[in-house]
């Protein structure tokens, strides 16, 4: 006899299609990040860009200030700022000054000169792209002054020292010093004071000295103080031979019976000169030679005029020398 069997399968005990424990934690385990929530596997964070970038110059200063704005908001975000004077687009690796917020300074630049800017976000070692540059060309940052005056037909120019114009007139220049100088300032630069470019000024008083306040470009203001003053010449220099020099106080005296003669010889600075003896011209050379039997005994007095040398400028001059003739 021929038995056949059929095997039948077995479920486990409970409700139908409940799983065992083992499977729900191989589910559990499958369904759940490794590591217990960490989820430094899963797609970086989207790193906002950056829009409305601007650049404003700081008002006396060769300085910028660049805003802008992020598409978005996280929390740890900050930005990198990068700038140069060529136009360059920075590269994706270049390095960037940090800023904290969406608005820094640039400082130390060159007035008058253009510069462009970029700016992205960064969070943690993620950065940004950077953002279209924005340009600037910052105001000028002059106030170089020159400052001349007209004085006995000739031009003498002030020279600056630091916030102060010193100028000298000739040492016979009576007060008061009233002239109209001549200024010219840098390009870009205005005068925002009284007395104004062309005006006449008096600069007599040390006191009260005469001001000129020069504005930058940028609105920088430098203020320049007119320091004027008498030259310290005390004179013509005369020399004499045989003798190397002589005071022009010291008497000079010449003896007809020794048949003395003295030789006056000008500086290689004066030029063009005219010696007069009694108001009578005795000759145009740099030299003079007195000679004592040409005048009577007594006091007789000796003039001389003519120009002298100060850099490029020839000042008029005259003087006046007194000497006795004895028998």
């Amino acid at each position: 006899m021929t038995i056949h069997t059929k095997t039948r399968t077995m479920k486990p005990a409970g409700r139908r299609g409940v799983p065992l424990p083992g499977l729900l934690l191989a589910l559990a385990l499958t369904a759940c990040p490794q590591g217990g929530g960490d989820d430094s596997d899963s797609e970086p964070v989207s790193i906002p860009a950056i829009t409305a970038l601007t650049l404003a110059q700081v008002s006396g200063e060769n300085s910028f200030t660049a805003s802008w704005e992020p598409e978005g908001a996280l929390e740890g975000l900050t930005y990198e700022l990068f700038h140069n004077d060529t136009g360059a687009a920075p590269a994706l690796e270049a390095s960037g000054f940090p800023a904290a917020t969406t608005e820094t300074t640039v400082s130390n630049l060159g007035g008058g000169k253009t510069y462009t800017a970029w700016v992205r976000s960064v969070l943690g070692t993620q950065r940004g792209p950077w953002s279209e540059g924005a340009s600037i060309t910052l105001k000028k940052d002059q106030t170089a002054i020159t400052f001349s005056i007209e004085v006995f037909g000739q031009t003498r120019f002030g020279k600056i020292q630091g916030d102060t114009i010193q100028i000298q007139v000739p040492i016979n220049t009576a007060k008061p010093w009233r002239f109209t100088p001549q200024i010219a300032l840098s390009d870009g630069a205005s005068l925002i004071s009284q007395p104004e470019i062309g005006a006449e000024a008096d600069f007599s008083d040390p006191e009260n000295p005469v001001e000129y306040r020069v504005q930058a470009e940028n609105e920088r203001v430098q203020v320049y103080t007119v320091s004027m003053s008498r030259g310290d010449e005390s004179g013509l220099g005369f020399s004499l031979e045989p003798e190397a020099l002589l005071s022009l106080q010291a008497p000079l005296s010449l003896s007809i019976s020794a048949n003395q003669t003295k030789a006056l010889i000008l500086e290689d600075a004066y030029q063009d000169c005219a010696w007069y003896v009694d108001g009578l011209l005795k000759g145009r050379n740099p030299s003079l030679r007195l000679y004592a039997r040409d005048y009577k005994p007594g006091i007789h007095y000796l003039s001389v005029n003519g120009f002298k040398r100060y850099g490029d400028d020839l000042v008029p001059w005259s003087t006046e020398l007194e000497f006795t003739v004895t028998k």
